[in-house]
């Protein structure tokens, strides 16, 4: 019956099949890994809630969703500071509500979001965050919901937006206060562009090199593979679920692996930063975040 179709279409057919059996093979594994890794989240540590703090109505779905399945299903009190409305379009409004629609796909109760309502903390690529004006956002969450641990973006933000790299700077200094004594602080790992969009073959890469390098030791990983779930919560923000964010969801390492690193010891996976312009992760801030500086005065 092939013969009646030409070579080339045939060809194409067979490497499709291929590559979807691959593609389920690695999410098999990661499957897995999912149910046999232990102590992927927080190690032995013992904590109840959780906060996580982004920079715009979505960040949760496209770049944390691994991490917050976890805590769900370790019936973890998750809160969510997204310290902006996402308004650089003139749609903040609405995206406050589809940020609230997200949190339902995911369990979040809704009480456990909150948008904070800054004018020095405006949306966009252009936009100058004051580190500053986000501590007084973090501290007051932290104030509200008393969490255990405190995760954020790394020193590069994923995708290296200005937003992203403020939310970074503002949570290590605000995480300076004694009076957050004994609140761990978890960043997520910025992984390289070519693994970045590797989907769940590169994700299993991910985790079989966290595994060998011994990165596990410091940091910490979750995993998750219903991409069902990572679709829904995405498609509740939908006024921005345009076709590349949809190819985002399907292709990124995000939406299946997070690497979490504690500050003073960063990242070990090489080459993280797609571009040259950040800073190494052991900065001064990151330093001081994890105690071996002075606190805030």
């Amino acid at each position: 019956m092939l013969e009646h179709f030409p070579a080339p279409l045939v060809y194409f057919g067979i490497f499709l099949i291929v590559a979807a059996a691959f593609v389920l093979l690695c999410v098999l594994l990661l499957s897995a890994f999912q149910s046999n890794l232990e102590g992927s989240l927080g190690g032995n540590a013992k904590f109840t809630s959780v906060l996580i703090v982004t920079s715009h109505p979505d960040d949760e779905a496209m770049f944390f969703i691994p991490t917050i399945d976890y805590l769900r299903e370790k019936e973890v009190d998750v809160c969510i500071l997204c310290l902006s409305s996402g308004d650089a379009d003139g749609i903040g409004h609405i995206r406050r509500k589809e940020l609230q629609a997200s949190a339902d796909v995911l369990g979040i109760r809704r009480c456990n979001v909150r948008v904070a309502d800054s004018a020095l903390l405006e949306d966009g690529f252009h936009q100058e965050w004051n580190k500053e004006d986000v501590t007084v956002e973090v501290t007051r969450s932290i104030l509200e919901w008393a969490p255990d641990v405190v995760i954020t973006f790394d020193e590069y933000g994923v995708s290296g937006h200005p937003n992203h790299q403020a939310t970074h700077r503002g949570v290590v200094h605000a995480m300076r206060s004694k009076s957050h004594h004994g609140i761990q602080l978890l960043l997520l790992v910025s992984l390289p562009l070519h693994i970045k969009f590797g989907g769940p073959p590169l994700a299993l890469v991910t985790l079989l090199f966290w595994m060998a390098s011994g990165s596990g030791s410091p940091g910490s990983i979750a995993i998750q593979t219903n991409i069902g779930l990572c679709w829904r919560a995405m498609g509740a923000h939908w006024s921005q679920f345009v076709w590349f964010r949809r190819l985002f969801v399907l292709a990124s390492t995000y939406s299946f692996i997070n690497v979490l690193a504690e500050p003073m010891h960063g990242t070990t996976i090489p080459d993280r930063q797609p571009s040259g312009g950040a800073r190494d992760s052991l900065s001064d801030d990151t330093r001081i975040a994890n105690g071996t500086e002075s606190d805030v005065n």
